[in-house]
């Protein structure tokens, strides 16, 4: 079928306060996904390798956000966080261009060994495999910083 989709919702909201378990989900690897993981309070850690995801956005108010990067995506994907870090895990022989949007309480630190700066806030992954497709990431924050791993 096409023009079809399905949409999954988690409500926090709707839990009740004496159940504070984390939630795991599992999705299919050869479906294209487009992700949209938000929260106002709380720590969001996204495990998206070996997923297609059709671009997306991940939000934190107040809370980290860690993400590894999924095997491609057709559109980008954007990382935020209003006051925590935004840590991005990229994993060995992935191609990825990571654009992070600094400012005076925001900053970007990479791992010299895992990425290069190719222009100001632009950072790209070393040694991608030849068939790995680029995916790209917007990482921006107002409080906190940017871990490039």
């Amino acid at each position: 079928m096409t023009g079809v989709n399905a949409h999954l919702k988690f409500d926090r909201a709707a839990t009740p306060w004496t159940s504070f378990a984390d939630w795991q989900i599992r999705l299919a690897d050869d479906l294209p996904w487009r992700v949209l993981i938000s929260t106002s309070l709380g720590q969001i850690n996204a495990d998206l390798a070996g997923l297609i995801v059709q671009g997306g956005e991940i939000a934190a108010g107040l809370g980290d956000v860690r993400v590894v990067c999924p095997s491609e995506s057709f559109a980008p994907l954007s990382l935020r966080s209003s006051a925590g870090d935004v840590h991005v895990v990229v994993p060995q022989g992935q191609a990825a261009r990571i654009h992070v949007k600094t400012g005076r309480l925001f900053k970007a630190n990479h791992a010299e060994t895992r990425y290069r700066k190719i222009a100001p806030d632009i950072y790209e992954a070393l040694r991608p495999d030849p068939d790995s497709p680029l995916v790209e990431i917007h990482v921006r924050g107002t409080f906190g910083d940017a871990y490039l791993a």
